[in-house]
């Protein structure tokens, strides 16, 4: 069974020409990706192209849980879904295991190099991208103005913001930094901002350029956060999620 796939990268409506032909398409979203907002995309789909009813299903809100799902059906063979929208890690492994069908021609000039790249495989590209995920420092603004600290633009800065506000509040509670380190594809994400800040990449030009000294003096920035109290001693067992709900919570 073969099959479409649409992952991450800027949101795009490519749904409008490559599947209008359809008459009734059923289309997979991680219930972690929003589905309420694609429901109103799709709204607007099936407005433009009369007689095209979309149908979501949705399942899995961890990467884990909707690899786990996907690949059981896929490996079924259950015809039953037409296109995917799941994680950009994704297209690789499933166009190994012959479940993709190739957008031929497509130009991929207009994504952003980092998903156009994931998307194509072999030199075919293998999925579309369709939104973006990115990363961000969340901050106490209450608490760096208490203590006349600008937002930390330096991984040293960082440091030196949460050091000083945790002797000032004496609060056994509040957490420097919280950061996901739990063996899940967040920490690949945690992982990459200080080897990206290095000026290094994992991949070039189609070609793995993994830098293992950079690598290890990312994971030993992740470390050196524990290790000042920075971050708590437990990290390794923090997932995505958890950090929203620990820094709503303070």
């Amino acid at each position: 069974m073969t099959i479409k796939i649409i992952t991450g990268a800027l949101l795009a409506l490519g749904l409008t020409t490559s599947l209008a032909s359809a008459a009734d398409l059923k289309v997979y979203i991680s219930s972690q990706h929003q589905p309420q907002v694609w429901r109103q995309v799709l709204d607007k789909f099936e407005a433009a192209n009369p007689g095209t009813k979309v149908a979501i299903e949705t399942g899995g809100n961890t990467s884990e849980a909707q690899a786990q799902y996907l690949n059981t059906i896929m490996s079924a063979k259950d015809p039953s879904l037409d296109v995917l929208i799941l994680d950009v890690i994704r297209p690789a492994q499933f166009a190994a295991a012959g479940w993709t069908v190739p957008f031929e021609g497509k130009d991929m000039s207009a994504y952003l190099p980092a998903y156009a790249e994931a998307n194509t495989v072999n030199g075919k590209v293998v999925a579309l991208p369709a939104f973006a995920d990115s990363m961000f420092l969340y901050y106490r603004k209450d608490l760096l103005d208490k203590y006349g600290i600008a937002p930390p633009k330096t991984w040293d800065e960082l440091t030196a913001a949460a050091k000083k506000i945790a002797e000032g509040e004496k609060n056994p509670d509040l957490q420097g930094l919280s950061f996901q380190g739990k063996a899940i594809e967040g920490a690949v994400c945690t992982f990459l901002l200080p080897y990206w800040s290095q000026g290094k990449n994992l991949v070039e030009n189609g070609k793995l350029t993994f830098d293992k000294t950079a690598a290890v003096n990312s994971l030993k920035l992740w470390k050196s956060f524990v290790d000042q109290g920075v971050a708590k001693k437990n990290i390794a067992e923090v997932a995505t999620d958890d950090t929203r709900k620990e820094f709503q919570a303070g």
